[in-house]
């Protein structure tokens, strides 16, 4: 959430407020040309002061919200290396650390984020920032209760939008659909700036809330509300295509994934040629598993979840591999769910994945009927 307070800085005109919209901010394609020219500026910054952790941090911080608004992979690379040249320069500060830490996490380095953000707190680093690391990484972890615990601390501390949006979308990853919704409002009623980007990622995690709870409708709503405020919203985009191709929209689907085709991350790509017809998806489908493949090759904790839901249609013994993969780093509800998925798509006996997902506490409803069916089929007939 750190990003989503940096990004406060970059509003620049006001947008006119949208009908129904109860929050006006600044229209979407002025705030992330205004997250360009921050960006070219503090590369312009570090360029003259090489030693300034100050400055590495900006710019990581900076990069990592473009490519988590926009898709691009591409700035996730260039805030890791300007992250461990950070660290390179100042070994013993710090400030240094906790950047690689912010660097290895959005990677899913989650160790060894970890282990740097430890080393920065015996160095003295701010105890808050450490905690904010800390609780995105246990979330992501699937770590629910401790992540839950030091984002409602961070509340008590300090209510903000960033503190209770985080602290909703804590509460949304362990099913509390009330307690999230009633935050995320709460989260809102605190706004006081007009950068579009901290609501339209309220708004996505609506959505991701939302289909959750198989409320398709609620969901496509808060896609939809995403990206009125920030047209060029990639995830959002694609979530909403999933749902208007999953309720007979195809053709709105493929609008909506067209544009986000031509990005360095293969999923947009993926998601739409599977959309397509043979003749026109293949050469795009295979475009999409090169790149894949090379992502895997630089960055496998990061990518092997995306990985293994674009290769379940066609390869589920690779997708298999990979959601496997993926739960050494993430132990979440979603993750046990691909994994089994992907080993009932294969063949595979996913008995030991089903039993590992049902001795954690209250399993959804969707992992006890993939664990049955996995249970079924090793009976036998």
């Amino acid at each position: 959430m750190r990003i989503a307070a940096i990004l406060m800085i970059l509003a620049g005109c006001k947008a006119a407020m949208p009908a129904g919209r109860a929050v006006a901010t600044t229209d979407g394609a002025i705030a992330l040309g205004n997250l360009d020219a921050q960006i070219a500026g503090q590369e312009r910054l570090l360029e003259r002061e090489r030693g300034s952790v100050m400055d590495a941090a900006a710019l990581v911080e900076l990069l990592q919200a473009r490519a988590q608004y926009t898709g691009r992979i591409a700035d996730y690379d260039r805030a890791a290396e300007a992250a461990e040249e950070a660290v390179r320069v100042a070994p013993h500060q710090a400030d240094a650390l906790l950047v690689r830490a912010g660097s290895r996490a959005a990677l899913h380095r989650f160790p060894e984020a970890l282990a740097d953000a430890n080393a920065a707190l015996k160095l003295g680093a701010d105890e808050v920032k450490v905690a904010g690391l800390r609780s995105s990484v246990f979330q992501a972890q699937g770590r629910l209760a401790e992540a839950l615990a030091l984002r409602r601390q961070a509340v008590r501390v300090h209510a903000t939008t960033q503190s209770v949006g985080a602290l909703a979308a804590a509460e949304a990853a362990i099913g509390d659909r009330a307690a999230a919704e009633r935050d995320f409002d709460e989260a809102v009623r605190l706004y006081r700036d007009t950068s579009p980007f901290p609501l339209a990622w309220i708004d996505f995690q609506r959505g991701l809330l939302r289909e959750k709870a198989g409320d398709l409708q609620g969901a496509h709503a808060s896609y939809s509300a995403a990206l009125l405020r920030l047209p060029q919203y990639a995830q959002a985009a694609a979530h909403l295509a999933a749902l208007e191709a999953m309720e007979g929209s195809r053709a709105r689907a493929v609008e909506l994934l067209r544009p986000l085709a031509s990005l360095d991350d293969p999923e947009y790509a993926g998601q739409l040629a599977a959309l397509l017809p043979d003749s026109q998806g293949s050469a795009l489908r295979e475009s999409a598993r090169a790149r894949f493949e090379a992502l895997l090759a630089r960055h496998p904790q990061a990518f092997a979840d995306h990985a293994a839901r674009f290769f379940l249609a066609r390869d589920p013994r690779r997708a298999l591999e990979l959601a496997v993969k993926n739960l050494e780093v993430r132990r979440t509800w979603e993750a046990f769910d691909l994994a089994l998925t992907a080993a009932s798509a294969a063949g595979v006996d996913g008995c030991e994945i089903a039993s590992q997902a049902l001795a954690l506490p209250n399993p959804p409803r969707r992992i006890q009927f993939l664990a049955g069916r996995c249970r079924i089929a090793a009976a036998g007939p």
